[in-house]
């Protein structure tokens, strides 16, 4: 049954408008995160393009409910699951949630009020994403272009990875 609907989910993801239908696409990343409940359906939705439409969520949404939800279901598919942390980082996830962070988490008092949940949020990410970093020089999971970001955003990710 998961199978089906994540697929489904995805389809729904990628049929939608990822800059107008906010209010499809935080309900698609929620449904995402929920259907993230062990490491089985974790493995499941890696299989599926779901990882793909968090990442993309990510960089493209500027909707702060729909930002939290793709950076909950990005958490949620990363938890304590190796093989889709890699995934995620091959995948540009945490370039995506330092985007952002940069983007929404600065500026005026205003701004920043408006986005601190989504902020929060995908900074929590970067903290489930970050534990992989350190197997870099164990395996040689990532790509030279891969690593490169990694170094270029490295010490924004090791702020938020602090709290």
């Amino acid at each position: 049954m998961m199978e089906r609907a994540d697929v489904a989910i995805c389809a729904a993801i990628g049929a939608a408008d990822l800059v107008c239908e906010d209010r499809l696409l935080e309900a698609a990343f929620r449904a995402l995160a929920n259907l993230a409940l062990d490491e089985a359906s974790q493995t499941g939705l890696a299989a599926s393009d779901a990882m793909v439409w968090c990442v993309r969520g990510l960089y493209k949404c500027s909707y702060v409910h729909v930002l939290r939800a793709a950076a909950h279901a990005t958490a949620a598919i990363a938890y304590r699951c190796r093989s889709n942390k890699a995934r995620f980082a091959q995948l540009g996830a945490l370039a995506a949630c330092v985007r952002v962070v940069n983007d929404f988490g600065t500026g005026s008092l205003e701004h920043t009020e408006l986005y601190s949940s989504a902020v929060h949020v995908t900074s929590r990410s970067v903290q489930i994403l970050w534990t992989l970093v350190s197997l870099i020089n164990i395996g040689g999971i990532f790509s030279g272009m891969h690593f490169a970001i990694l170094q270029s955003q490295s010490s924004v990710i090791r702020r938020l990875s602090r709290g």
